[in-house]
C-alpha cells in the first residue's frame, strides 16, 4: 500500500488531463484534484515499515517504506499540500483553459516530492525529486506575469546543474563503498595446485 502514496497524485493528475480533454465539468475536475491530494494522507494513516514494489528481491526491487526518520518530513508535505490544495480551488479561474494543466502539475509535484520521502534507495529518491522539480519550474512558466518564462529558465539551468552534482556525489560514494567492501573479502587459497590430473 505505500507505493500507493506516489501513485495515487500520478493517477488523478492523469485523468484530469483527460478529463480536460474530454471538457468535463468544473466539479469533476475539482473533485479528482482533492482526491489526488488527500488519498495519499488514507495510506499514510494504514500502512507502515517496509516493502518492495513488484515482489522483487530487495538488491534489484524498488523499496518504499515509512519510518521514524521520514514520517516527520511526509506529515508535513501531507498537512501543507492540503492546504496548498484547498487554496488552489479558490485561487485558480477556471475558466482559463490553463487551470487543469496546473492542477495536473500540482499533482505531479504532489507525486515527486511523496515519492522522494518513501524512498529507500537514492536511485528512486533522485527520480521522484526530478518529477518534482520538472512540475515546479512547469508551474512557474506556466504563470502570465512578466519574466516567468526567464525564472523558469534559471530554476531548470540551477536544477541540471544540481542532479549533476547529486548524480556525480552518489557515485563517488557507491565506488568508495565497493571498494572498501571488495578489499574486506576474505582471500581463499587456490586449489588448482592440489588438484591432480585424472590420469595418475
Amino acid at each position: 500500500m505505500i507505493p500507493l502514496m506516489a501513485a495515487f497524485p500520478l493517477l488523478f493528475a492523469f485523468l484530469i488531463v483527460i478529463l480536460d480533454t474530454l471538457r468535463a465539468k468544473n466539479v469533476l475536475i475539482k473533485a479528482t484534484f482533492v482526491l489526488g491530494a488527500v488519498l495519499p494522507a488514507g495510506v499514510f494513516l494504514g500502512d507502515r515499515g517496509r516493502k518492495i514494489v513488484g515482489g522483487w528481491s530487495r538488491e534489484a526491487g524498488i523499496e518504499v517504506g515509512i519510518g521514524e526518520i521520514n514520517a516527520p518530513f511526509i506529515v508535513g508535505e501531507l498537512i501543507l499540500f492540503t492546504v496548498v490544495a484547498l487554496y488552489s480551488l479558490s485561487y485558480f479561474d477556471f475558466r482559463n483553459k490553463k487551470t487543469p494543466k496546473a492542477l495536473a502539475l500540482l499533482l505531479l509535484l504532489h507525486a515527486g516530492l511523496m515519492g522522494a520521502f518513501i524512498a529507500r534507495d537514492f536511485f528512486n529518491f533522485y527520480v521522484y525529486m526530478e518529477i518534482a522539480s520538472v512540475s515546479a519550474f512547469a508551474l512557474v512558466a506556466f504563470s502570465d506575469e512578466k519574466g516567468s518564462k526567464r525564472a523558469a529558465f534559471k530554476y531548470l539551468i540551477l536544477s541540471l546543474l544540481a542532479s549533476y552534482l547529486f548524480v556525480f556525489a552518489i557515485g563517488i560514494i557507491s565506488w568508495r563503498l565497493a571498494t572498501s567492501t571488495s578489499s574486506s573479502w576474505p582471500k581463499t587459497p587456490s586449489r588448482a595446485g592440489s588438484l591432480k590430473p585424472l590420469s595418475e
